[in-house]
């Protein structure tokens, strides 16, 4: 890649920075944002990536946008961002890479549009494990917590825990340690790992019965 750019640019495009409440605003924000792009592309020693995050909040299906009502404006957006992908065509100098959770409401057009679509499941159980085992090290490091369970003994619990948490997002995953930490921590008193582990498993029990609690009203 260095061979062939000498120069490289990264864009994160966040959705909701765009939207305007004035009509048709939005479709400007973003065919500016992509003019900008082009001009930069023109150079073909340089080399551009785009990451769009939440997709969806860009690219609603316009059958199902039509169908509830949806703002004639989110129409003018959809159809904004696929004309701006159909002209970066010619350009060999840029990758867009685009994140979803919600993959069934985007635009069918946009899809038909993707050169490779990749699913990228929950953390394994020994990815959880090594999320976890970094939380604890990062907060022994800065003399949050203190070890007080022998090595062999800790690392059973944790990977025990870790296989308890298989199905949660990785964000979810590098919350609750500081979460569980937040519900213990009182004054100056000191806080081992075993605390911390015996607080992170309540914390997970509250929210796998949280999570069953909204899947009763379909969230």
């Amino acid at each position: 890649m260095k061979e062939l750019f000498s120069r490289f640019y990264y864009y994160e495009l966040n959705g909701g920075s765009l939207f305007s409440k004035w009509f048709s605003e939005s479709s400007h924000n973003l065919s500016r944002f992509f003019d900008d792009i082009r001009r930069i592309c023109y150079d073909p020693l340089t080399f551009v990536i785009i990451l769009i995050d939440e997709i969806e909040s860009l690219s609603l299906s316009r059958i199902s946008s039509l169908s509830s009502n949806e703002p004639s404006d989110m129409l003018r957006v959809v159809n904004t961002l696929l004309t701006e992908i159909d002209r970066l065509k010619s350009y060999s100098n840029i990758l867009i890479i685009t994140t979803s959770n919600l993959i069934e409401i985007i635009d069918k057009a946009l899809i038909d549009r993707s050169d490779l679509i990749l699913f990228i499941g929950p953390p394994s159980i020994k990815t959880i494990f090594n999320i976890y085992n970094a939380c604890f090290n990062e907060l022994i490091d800065k003399n949050l917590i203190y070890s007080n369970i022998n090595f062999d003994k800790f690392n059973n619990k944790l990977w025990n825990l870790a296989k308890l948490s298989h199905g949660l997002s990785g964000r979810t995953l590098r919350k609750l340690p500081m979460v569980a930490f937040s519900h213990i921590q009182q004054n100056d008193q000191f806080i081992y790992s075993q605390q911390l582990l015996k607080a992170m498993h309540q914390q997970l029990i509250d929210q796998k019965n949280t999570n069953n609690y909204l899947q009763q009203f379909n969230y």
